[in-house]
Parts: structure tokens; sequence; C-alpha cells
């Protein structure tokens, strides 16, 4: 018997014991939404806020664009819920921790650029990448830790442990890779 199911979900993980892997879901997003996401990040991405001065090599807003903007609301509570489901189905608690978006970015890597290697220590707990928009096959996000790395598809949702180092290979495509980064913070234990 074969199972559809709604979003293609992967965990990658180097054993079955503990929270440190990585989550991805795709086709998390119905077309319309998207559109409008991809058509507001490119907006907000036209200049660089950032001045290529973090890890992100490319032309970034500040870390809390996304929060300023209520477009990207429903985006957020879409995201916190696909966290919550893979933490309740890896746990054996009946309850998890809520978490809240602790910064939200936007990114838009014209060709040859990429994002270094690092992690988000700090207040947050899970952190993630949201490609909205690529067209390129050998457009890479790398997790050295888990020796995985993934082709970074249009509508794909990356969610992992903020202390898991992370980078993402130079864009190799003329047409700009389009995405989304954030931090979450525990906000209530239980």
């Amino acid at each position: 018997m074969q199972l559809d199911l709604k979003f293609k979900t992967r965990v990658v993980q180097n054993n079955n014991q503990g929270h440190y892997a990585i989550y991805i879901f795709e086709n998390i997003l119905e077309d319309d939404y998207l559109k409008e996401i991809l058509n507001k990040t490119l907006e907000l991405t036209e200049k660089d806020s950032m001045n290529h001065q973090t890890n992100v090599k490319a032309n970034m807003t500040t870390f809390t664009k996304m929060l300023e903007d209520p477009l990207y609301t429903k985006l957020q509570r879409i995201i916190l819920s696909f966290l919550h489901t893979s933490l309740c189905l890896r746990t054996e608690h009946p309850i998890v921790p809520a978490y809240s978006f602790l910064d939200f970015w936007g990114m838009k890597f014209k060709k040859g650029e990429n994002t270094i290697r690092h992690t988000h220590l700090g207040d947050s707990t899970w952190s993630g990448i949201f490609c909205i928009d690529s067209d390129d096959q050998t457009g890479h996000v790398v997790f050295p830790d888990m020796d995985f790395q993934d082709v970074m598809k249009s509508n794909s949702l990356y969610i992992f442990p903020s202390m898991m180092p992370h980078l993402t290979v130079p864009h190799l495509s003329d047409k700009p890779r389009v995405g989304l980064s954030f931090n979450l913070q525990c906000v209530k234990h239980w």
C-alpha cells in the first residue's frame, strides 16, 4: 500500500535518540501565497540592508524585517505547526514546549553568492530556512555535522537545532535564489 502524504517529509539524523536532526518539508505553501511571499521578499531584498556583514553573502533584510510585515504571519504559524508536530512525534512526553519567532529575515542570492558556515547560537533553540524560489539544481544547503547536503528546492522548509552548523554553496544560476531564515525561542516550558 502506498501512502500519499500532503507534504513530502524527511528527517535526517545520525541516530534515533534525541532531537538533533534536520526536518525537511516540501511544497508547504499554496501557489498564490507562495507567489505573494516571493514578490514581497524580492522587493525587500532589492537592497542589501546588512551590507554583506553577516554570514549571508547576499542581499539580506534586517534580522526582524519579516516579523514586522503581516504578510509573513501565516507562514510563521505554518512553520510553528511543523515544528510542533515534529517534536510531538519524536518525544515520549504528551506535551512539548511552545516556541515563538525571535527573528525572521529575507535573502536573495545572485550568481556566486553563498552563506558561510555558521550556527545560530544565542537565545534560539531551533532555526530554519524556507527556500521560496530556486531553479539552481546545484545549489545546496550543507550540514557538515550530519554529513548531509540537499538541493534547495522551491517551497521547501528546513528546521534544525540552532547549534547545528550549516552553510550554502555558491549559487550557480543566473536567476536569484530567494529564501527566508529564522530563529525560534522557547516561550513556555512544561
